[in-house]
């Protein structure tokens, strides 16, 4: 299942617009879609495009329960990149136990995958990502997030405020049970 992320996303990396340095949702065609959604049950895709000085960049997943951040970072992972590719995330169930895989990947100067089984919950999800595109200046990016809903409550996905400023609107995550944030951080 890695490779066929990193074989589907090896062509991604031109599909970045912007002329400067940028990381927004990546376009997706129709069929990369009904690949992703053969290997995986949730996914979000990013491309990126920086400047020459930018060197690695890390990827994880943080949970939230009840709006509060529990153990460490899932699928945590650093490689090289080069000035434009593809960031990955993506879950999977697996066949024992209903556990789920986080999948991290990025494709840029290098490809890399990194998988941590994790028990989700079985209630209603929505996945989420920030609508507007981000700089990599901007250090350590919210891209997307994965929420599951308290029983009998409507879901909704995070609000565009709560990517813009999450530490000032970190008492959104108090309406979710769990909330899986996807992030990012470029180094120079």
């Amino acid at each position: 299942m890695l490779l066929c992320l990193s074989v589907l996303f090896s062509g991604c990396d031109e599909k970045t617009q912007k002329s400067d340095s940028a990381i927004a949702e990546a376009k997706l065609s129709e069929r990369e879609k009904e690949l992703l959604r053969t290997v995986t049950d949730q996914y979000f895709v990013c491309d990126y495009k920086v400047d020459p000085s930018y060197k690695t960049v890390t990827v994880w997943v943080e949970k939230y329960q009840s709006g509060k951040k529990v153990g460490e970072k899932l699928a945590h992972m650093t490689a090289e990149v080069k000035e434009s590719g593809t960031l990955t995330y993506a879950t999977s169930k697996t066949t024992e136990d209903q556990d789920t895989a986080f999948i991290t990947g990025i494709d840029g100067n290098s490809s890399a995958s990194s998988v941590v089984e994790h028990r989700l919950e079985r209630s209603a999800s929505i996945l989420g990502s920030n609508p507007e595109p981000l700089h990599p200046s901007n250090g350590e990016l919210i891209l997307a997030s994965l929420s599951y809903g308290i029983d009998g409550s409507e879901l909704r996905s995070l609000s565009t405020d709560f990517y813009r400023n999450s530490e000032i609107n970190i008492d959104e995550l108090q309406n979710y049970d769990t909330v899986y944030l996807f992030k990012s951080k470029f180094t120079q």
